[in-house]
């Protein structure tokens, strides 16, 4: 009898490597796939990480310092359109979506 394995995050990112290493060829091109893959989770965790620190600490500074990482992730968005071009940065999306919907569904199915 096969023993069924739970498809892990980490098989999903080496698929979304596979798909974009034919096209990441200019260090321009990795770093805007970099900052394009990395500004989500940049903006968020940091916005919630200072909102743990203000509220641990009582100190409206780490609220501050939330909003920036925030902002900063929105200037790593557009940095990494305005590297990688519109073109490019749209079909990084899609096929990240496409991998994460299978992904998800691998893992269920699993």
């Amino acid at each position: 009898m096969a023993v069924k394995r739970k498809v892990g995050f980490c098989v999903l990112l080496n698929k979304v490597n596979k798909a974009f290493r034919f096209i990441a060829r200019s260090a321009r091109i990795k770093l805007g796939l970099f900052l394009l893959v990395i500004n989500v989770p940049f903006g968020y965790g940091g916005a919630a990480i200072g909102v743990l620190l203000a509220g641990a600490l009582n100190n409206h500074f780490w609220l501050k310092c939330g909003t920036a990482a925030y902002i900063l992730s929105w200037v790593m968005l557009g940095a990494a359109t305005i590297l990688l071009g519109r073109d490019t940065k749209n079909f990084a999306t899609k096929t990240i979506r496409r991998k994460w919907r299978a992904w998800r569904k691998m893992r269920q199915g699993a």
